[in-house]
């Protein structure tokens, strides 16, 4: 996957992209960029979605439990979340 030189710098985490979705990367001014993951094959029996601030991995059983928490820690907006769970429903259909 190629990234603009932005999201390179902003994305400072490994991600395993033949496991993960790159759901969306949002930085934000004074507070750690957020890296929202969510798994390509959500049917596998340990399938997460992870929210990535910095070195801290914090991972969810659900994609509505990812969204609650960013919107709690003022990442994304009650839109934004609906623009990311159509967001990764159209990923799903897609491969």
């Amino acid at each position: 996957m190629k990234l603009s030189k932005r999201m390179d710098y902003c994305l400072r985490c490994h991600v395993d992209f033949t496991e993960f979705h790159l759901l969306s990367v949002i930085p934000k001014p004074n507070k750690p960029t957020a890296v929202l993951l969510a798994p390509r094959k959500p049917e596998k029996e340990n399938a997460y979605f992870a929210l990535i601030l910095r070195d801290n991995g914090h991972w969810f059983g659900s994609l509505e439990e990812l969204l609650d928490t960013s919107l709690e820690l003022g990442y994304i907006s009650k839109l934004g979340g609906r623009i990311l769970t159509r967001r990764y429903r159209r990923m799903l259909h897609e491969s």
